[in-house]
């Protein structure tokens, strides 16, 4: 069976992440689009965004943003 995409990001991160806020942020940023069909969520991300009027929306599945948090 293969592996979460998710769970393989977090094990090749070093533990010493958590030593640093910085080293930290940029493991959590890597991890939101992990696993999101870019392609498949472009028109709803497009829509999403313009809707809330944001200039950006990374489409990442609640499941997947609960795991990262």
């Amino acid at each position: 069976m293969a592996k979460d995409p998710l769970d393989e990001y977090f094990d090749s991160v070093s533990a010493r992440v958590h030593s640093s806020p910085r080293r930290l942020a940029k493991v959590v940023r890597a991890a939101y689009p992990i696993g999101v069909p870019a392609l498949i969520m472009k028109s709803s991300t497009d829509r999403f965004g313009e809707a809330a009027g944001y200039s950006f929306h990374l489409g990442t599945p609640d499941e997947y943003l609960r795991r990262i948090a």
